[in-house]
């Protein structure tokens, strides 16, 4: 049974000398908030107690970090039907003592996984109380080193938390903590609520699915049943067996979508425990075998791409990252990032290892959907510690996550963690990253043991031995570089397979502005040094230009600068001129890799939708507003089309075909401003291919509006538009263009 409502909230700023136990031992020293559901951390408690404003609201997040030093006290009764059984916490943040009856019944230090502890009930008014130890105040850093002011250091290495609940550029800092999950109560601990099933072969007639369980001695048999369509299979054996292996006779199998079907089998489980008691799961998974081709380097013959059942998987997808700041996981908010990743063309997703884990109807959904997922273990940009006690904490995090996660069939990768390999070479290192034990050996052994036939990717980007002497010719890496002209040296000249994180940035619409900043214009209050409300949105976890992402607001006002020449005097040209900028950069970024699909893997941009508002790379805001840069990535991942690329005097043409049979096209480019025809062609296409069609001589220095159609035999048109040597356009010019053919569609203005 649940116990998430009627709780009482109390905090403090300095602990007591006595610890509170029972209901009786708090007084009139600490604050205290009724009525408070879960899940909760204090933030929302705060904001929906009146205590502050709106923390997503102009300046208000820094009012917020003056509370992430309490201590807080979470506290309820409740009544239990049985005198014995398991209190389960599904997520508490971070660093906790809980009590019961007056009783400790044990500690938590791992934001990631549940917890479970055995516990002696009473029938009536158990008291239970989760004392929140504050994890701002955990670590130490060198002396005259301020945290906040620098992301070389972070004195909450140790903890097992989300690294961005610490302050990133994408997301503010709110680490207050607190039950950001529900907590129950049961008679007996959950066993299959850790079931893995995998895909050990597929052969042309036969798969052969396995399944791992946890290692428990009381389970006296399993009874296995599975079915979708007309295919079925089944098992009934001993329960001491952790592992177990089924045959399946002619099975659908799970596709990534546009390549096939998510066929998904239903499966039961029973168990029955040797005293009699039995316990049953439902679980739906895919039959599929996902494999990982690459290269460390750039070289002949080298590579970086995803096969699905043997067939080459194009990848098409979005970073994913926490979709609200104050993680209290919103099911309707994820829906939604996926109902949008699929209506922009995207077949996957990354799940960023500055975040956390979703939960398991997101991942559900993605099974359904055929989304395929890289995903990160929770570790991002900085060298982790290697002592005892945080290896203990992290092989006990990892091993629970693979076995409670690791059925989905959309999760077809998983990754160690994102930048640490490249964090071994920052502020001013150059240490090997090789060398790091936690994904080399920990990680590495728990994913063999328990799940060997899902590939493992250390890092992203994998800077394994060869790559570290070759750092320049990185099979798979993040394109970020200077964040200059976005058609700039070095966009064009980066030879790798495979991007899984590249991005520009894009105001939000003067109305989802509206929703956040109270004075939208001026940005700044000063000399290139932004309002407070802009400084906060950067996002920079205090107000001072000096702070890390202090910056992206003027880096934001140059991309600008740079696209049109000229700067904005009110803020809906500078919006409309900041979000063409991204938009042109990301249908850039993506139309580059495929026009070279038949030698690349994919790209996975950065990113789909904020997780709080702010002036960011998403091509949503958090309101879910789209900038211009949605509908212009969704021209550019059409199943079919035709894409210019300027090489030297020359304009050349290559079209790209998403078809799973060969595919017959005819192809025209025109003049955007004067409609006249300047090339045109037929072209016979192989199967989810791409091809160098035709060329056309840059005839003057002007720059070019090109409109690109192709036709398939059926009628079916898809346009397309390339802007030549686009730096320094007329900002009129090419809205008036733009306009004419239907591709400027803005929100928000």
């Amino acid at each position: 049974m649940d116990i998430n409502n009627n709780w009482t909230l109390y905090y403090k700023k300095a602990i007591t000398e006595k610890e509170p136990r029972l209901v009786g031992d708090f007084d009139d020293s600490f604050s205290k908030i009724p009525n408070i559901s879960l899940p909760c951390v204090l933030e929302t408690a705060l904001f929906n107690a009146k205590i502050l404003g709106d923390p997503y609201y102009g300046s208000n997040a820094y009012e917020y970090q003056k509370y992430e030093d309490c201590h807080q006290w979470y506290v309820t009764k409740f009544d239990s039907p049985f005198k014995k059984g398991n209190i389960r916490f599904h997520g508490v943040d971070t660093l906790s003592e809980i009590y019961l009856n007056g009783v400790l019944l044990g500690k938590t230090d791992n934001m990631f996984i549940p917890f479970d502890f055995e516990a002696n009930f009473k029938e009536k008014d158990n008291e239970l109380i989760v004392h929140i130890i504050p994890s701002a105040t955990y670590g130490s850093l060198p002396e005259g080193v301020d945290a906040l002011k620098g992301n070389a250091y972070n004195k909450n290495l140790h903890i097992r938390a989300s690294g961005s609940e610490f302050g990133w550029d994408i997301l503010p800092r709110f680490c207050a903590g607190g039950l950001w999950k529900g907590v129950s109560v049961s008679e007996f601990k959950p066993y299959l609520d850790k079931v893995l099933i995998s895909t050990k072969s597929i052969e042309k007639d036969k798969a052969v699915i396995a399944f791992t369980f946890q290692d428990r001695d009381d389970v006296k048999s399993i009874r296995i049943e599975g079915k979708h369509k007309d295919s079925s299979f089944a098992f009934e054996g001993d329960g001491s067996k952790k592992k177990v292996e089924v045959e399946v006779n002619n099975p659908y199998l799970w596709h990534v979508v546009g390549y096939g079907e998510p066929n998904l089998y239903d499966i039961d489980i029973k168990v029955v425990f040797v005293d009699g008691r039995e316990e049953t799961r439902n679980m739906r998974f895919g039959i599929r075998i996902v494999k990982l081709h690459r290269t460390s380097i750039v070289q002949d013959d080298g590579c970086f791409e995803f096969h699905v059942n043997g067939e080459k998987v194009f990848i098409l997808g979005s970073n994913y990252v926490p979709i609200d700041a104050i993680r209290h996981v919103d099911n309707d908010r994820s829906k939604k990032a996926i109902d949008y990743l699929l209506d922009l063309g995207c077949n996957a997703f990354r799940v960023w290892g500055g975040g956390v884990f979703e939960t398991e109807e997101f991942y559900s959904l993605c099974d359904e959907k055929g989304i395929f997922i890289w995903h990160d273990f929770m570790m991002a940009c900085v060298k982790y510690p290697h002592d005892e006690e945080f290896i203990s904490n992290l092989t006990k995090e990892v091993g629970d996550l693979i076995l409670r996660y690791g059925y989905h069939s959309s999760i077809c990768l998983w990754s160690g963690d994102n930048e640490c390999d490249q964090a071994y070479g920052w502020n001013g290192l150059d240490e090997d990253p090789n060398t790091n034990i936690i994904t080399r050996k920990v990680i590495p052994s728990l994913v063999a043991e328990l799940n060997p036939e899902r590939d493992f990717l250390p890092s992203s980007p994998y800077v394994d031995e060869e790559a570290f002497h070759h750092r320049d010719l990185m099979s798979e890496d993040h394109l970020w570089g200077p964040r200059d002209y976005f058609r700039g040296e070095y966009y064009t000249n980066n030879k790798c397979y495979f991007a899984s994180e590249t991005g520009y940035h894009g105001c939000p619409s003067p109305k989802s502005l509206d929703t956040f900043i109270e004075h939208k214009w001026p940005l700044y209050k000063r000399d290139k040094v932004p309002t407070d409300e802009y400084m906060c949105h950067a996002t920079s976890s205090v107000n001072d230009i000096n702070a890390p992402y202090a910056y992206r607001i003027e880096l934001m006002d140059k991309q600008v600068k740079t696209l049109f020449g000229k700067d904005m005097d009110n803020i809906d040209d500078f919006a409309k001129a900041s979000q063409i900028s991204q938009a042109e950069a990301m249908k850039y970024f993506i139309e580059r890799f495929r026009r070279r699909r038949n030698t690349h893997g994919g790209i996975i941009w950065w990113n789909l939708i904020d997780g709080w508002p702010q002036v960011s790379d998403a091509v949503m805001g958090h309101d879910f507003s789209k900038k211009l840069a949605y509908h212009y990535i969704k021209q550019s991942q059409q199943k079919d089309l035709l894409i210019a690329e300027e090489k030297d005097d020359l304009f050349l043409f290559h079209l790209v075909s998403e078809e799973e049979t060969p595919s017959f096209f005819e192809w025209e480019v025109k003049d955007g401003q004067t409609g006249e025809l300047l090339v045109s062609g037929e072209c016979n296409m192989a199967p989810r291919s791409a091809s160098a069609v035709g060329v056309l001589w840059k005839k003057s220095a002007d720059k070019k509006f090109l409109i690109l159609t192709i036709r398939k035999e059926d009628g079916t048109e898809y346009i397309n538009h390339y802007v030549s040597d686009i730096k320094g356009i007329d900002f009129d010019t090419y809205n008036r263009v733009m306009e004419k053919y239907g591709f400027l569609k803005w929100e928000g203005f």
